[in-house]
């Protein structure tokens, strides 16, 4: 087995590896303000399951090749197929399917056959079992709980010393929920179609939770590349004005008043074009779906940044007219020592607010340009394709719900989510709240 990196991989864990850093410091040095903002369920539980998406993405962005053949003193060939960490937790259920259409949960298949001069449903391929029994459920949930039982003692042998047994129960109840459930449909998925299965017979569930990482890696890509132009830019434009803020105001507002969807569809499909002129440049099928991807954040992103920019630049001509910035002046400090050590930490917080709640935007945006067919390459799993390819199904009869259903969900929970943590963060940053 050889780790095998794609770009869109490497990008993932340094972006996390800096959030993780980042999210650690600012913590240790506002504790009471933090455990006040998130001290409510439904933060708690939004909270929890953006970490569930998190550590979905992570494992799903270690890849690797298997071993195929090869001696000890021979260069051993590998698979030319990359599989994820995802993949491994999922086993069969990865690389196999039925015939066609499964209801959730269901041992027959949906659509019936001809047998023996008789129309018959019949039994799934890869369900072993005649029907689902409340006690296989019950069995998962414990299996589930058991998984959790290491961290959860050595999270008490941590804080016994520091906070009540009572306390800590509280903190980690709904976060041991979320993994809980998780882990009781993952286990369950081994034996049942937990979402019932596609029109090829993919179990939907998987494609669901794979998707994971593309909507990630969409919201967390281009907020990165979103974020430093708007800073820049708009930071500039409101301290500097004259000449300078002129050539922005031009640049955001051309860039404004082209329509979004048309101009990164015709971006996307520019770029399409390219990719297949220089397929030689890209070592694989994967390595190919990777740099879509990561063309289409950079579409986003160049296209994205008007909106921030505004924002930013607003906040930088009231800031610039307040009286300690005029003293640093007359002390001839530098524009660069007063924009760093002034203006950025007082437009703090506009950023990380925006920041997060254009994640849950950029995941809608990737499932509408995959809606209309210049989004991630169809043969990746998305959120947008499962809707995309759910179209037709709801137009039969009986309709096939639950390829909807699974994506609508996942992407549901993920947005609404995110936007509570955004709420969260405006809580405690935002001055009033802090006074009070």
């Amino acid at each position: 087995m050889k780790i095998y990196f794609l770009w869109t991989d490497i990008f993932y864990m340094a972006y996390m590896l800096i959030a993780f850093i980042a999210m650690f410091y600012t913590i240790k040095h506002n504790k009471a303000r933090w455990y006040k903002a998130f001290n409510t369920k439904t933060r708690m539980l939004a909270v929890s399951s953006i970490l569930l998406y998190a550590v979905v993405g992570f494992i799903d962005s270690v890849h690797f090749q298997e071993k195929l053949s090869g001696d000890v003193d021979e260069t051993p060939d590998y698979s030319q197929q990359i599989t994820s960490g995802l993949d491994l937790l999922f086993k069969e259920r990865s690389n196999t399917f039925e015939v066609t259409y499964s209801s959730p949960l269901a041992t027959h298949s949906f659509v019936p056959e001809m047998e023996n001069a008789k129309w018959v449903f019949p039994k799934l391929i890869k369900v072993d079992k005649d029907e689902i029994k409340f006690m296989d459920i019950l069995e998962y949930i414990i299996k589930a709980t058991l998984w959790l039982f290491p961290v959860l003692l050595l999270s008490w042998l941590y804080w016994r010393r520091k906070i009540k047994i009572s306390v800590l129960f509280k903190s980690l109840s709904i976060p041991i929920l979320v993994f809980i459930t998780f882990g009781t449909l993952l286990l369950l998925s081994n034996d049942y179609h937990v979402l019932g299965t596609d029109k090829v017979g993919k179990d939907v569930f998987y494609m669901a939770i794979k998707s994971v990482r593309t909507g990630l890696l969409i919201g967390i890509l281009t907020t990165s590349i979103i974020v430093p132009i708007a800073i820049v830019m708009g930071v500039m434009s409101g301290y500097f004005r004259g000449w300078i803020d002129d050539i922005i105001q031009y640049i955001y507002s051309t860039i404004s008043s082209i329509p979004g969807v048309l101009l990164i569809a015709a971006s996307v499909l520019s770029l399409q074009l390219w990719l297949e002129k220089h397929q030689n440049l890209f070592e694989g099928h994967a390595n190919r779906i990777e740099m879509r991807l990561l063309l289409i954040c950079i579409v986003l992103g160049v296209t994205g940044w008007t909106g921030l920019c505004r924002l930013l630049r607003a906040e930088t001509l009231k800031l610039r007219e307040l009286s300690y910035i005029d003293a640093a002046k007359i002390l001839n400090v530098k524009p660069k020592t007063i924009i760093i050590r002034h203006i950025l930490p007082n437009i703090m917080y506009l950023i990380l607010i925006s920041t997060v709640m254009d994640l849950s935007g950029l995941v809608l945006a990737e499932s509408v340009l995959s809606y209309v067919g210049v989004g991630v390459d169809p043969s990746s799993y998305s959120w947008g394709n499962m809707i995309n390819g759910a179209r037709l199904e709801l137009a039969r009869s009986p309709i096939v719900w639950w390829s909807l259903f699974g994506a609508f969900s996942c992407m549901f929970i993920f947005v609404v989510s995110i936007n509570i943590i955004a709420d969260a963060i405006r809580d405690i940053y935002d001055p009033k709240t802090i006074v009070n």
